[in-house]
């Protein structure tokens, strides 16, 4: 009977909180505004400026990497291009050096001795006094200590030293080989000498029209580089005589056509596998 009492009470106090209890299950519903209009896409969001420059950056990149030629191939021709024009510029400056040298030496200076220069001098003074020249001459005039219509001066009988000038960017063997090089290259990298087309896949009569071709543009950079060079280096130094390019300038530059002429028609000759068309 204690036990049926206790339940009851029990039963009833459940009954009493049941309207307070709130299922877990329950979940309120929110009523969201739809949005009117297209969807926001990505492209509409505005990039970052620095993102924007880097596009334009690499589309510029890659426009110019179209345009190029191809990277060069042959690396034996290219290094034997490079071997060939830094002996041929050593070779050239020394054997000049050596000739200038002995051009100014007191040996070759004196095959024409002392006495016949004064002997020359003499007798042009003897003919200059008496020609027509000098007795039209006013009578206050002195052609004894007068040139040219006197006596000519010593010195000017006597013979002078001669030297080979090149151009003040050609002037050391080593910054010639380096510029001659450097122009040979970037010539070579756009006319496609490089290739295995112009160099070994060809007969030895394209590789040397292929060469002729990329040493036309080479010659052109060096003969702007050396007038170039003489002419700032006039406009510098007040002592330096600018005189345009030299026999010395020319001499150099154009007959390294015949040197790469030669190594280029050995190695298609030798190593090439194309054929005569």
């Amino acid at each position: 009977m204690k036990h049926l009492l206790v339940a009851t009470v029990l039963v009833s106090c459940m009954n009493l909180a049941s309207p307070f209890v709130v299922s877990k299950a329950y979940v309120p519903t929110v009523n969201v505004p739809q949005r009117k209009g297209s969807p926001l896409h990505m492209s509409s969001v505005q990039k970052d400026p620095e993102e924007k420059t880097k596009d334009h950056s690499r589309k510029i990149s890659s426009w110019l990497t179209s345009k190029l030629p191809p990277p060069p191939e042959d690396q034996l021709s290219m290094i034997g291009d490079v071997s060939v024009l830094f002996f041929y510029s050593f070779l050239d400056h020394y054997v000049n050096s050596l000739y200038d040298r002995w051009l100014n030496s007191p040996g070759t200076i004196a095959l024409q001795s002392a006495p016949a220069a004064i002997e020359s001098s003499s007798a042009a003074s003897a003919e200059l006094l008496t020609s027509a020249v000098s007795n039209s001459l006013p009578v206050w005039f002195d052609t004894v200590h007068s040139a040219p219509y006197g006596s000519i001066p010593l010195n000017a009988a006597l013979p002078l030293e001669h030297h080979i000038i090149y151009a003040p960017a050609i002037s050391s063997a080593g910054a010639a080989a380096c510029l001659i090089t450097s122009a040979w290259l970037v010539s070579g990298y756009f006319t496609g000498v490089f290739r295995f087309q112009n160099t070994l896949e060809c007969s030895p009569t394209k590789a040397i029209i292929a060469t002729a071709k990329t040493w036309v543009f080479s010659t052109l950079i060096m003969l702007g580089i050396a007038y170039w060079s003489d002419s700032f280096v006039g406009c510098v130094d007040c002592l330096h005589k600018s005189v345009g390019l030299t026999k010395a300038d020319t001499d150099y530059i154009f007959d390294s056509l015949n040197v790469l002429l030669m190594w280029r028609f050995i190695l298609s000759s030798l190593l090439g596998y194309g054929d005569d068309d």
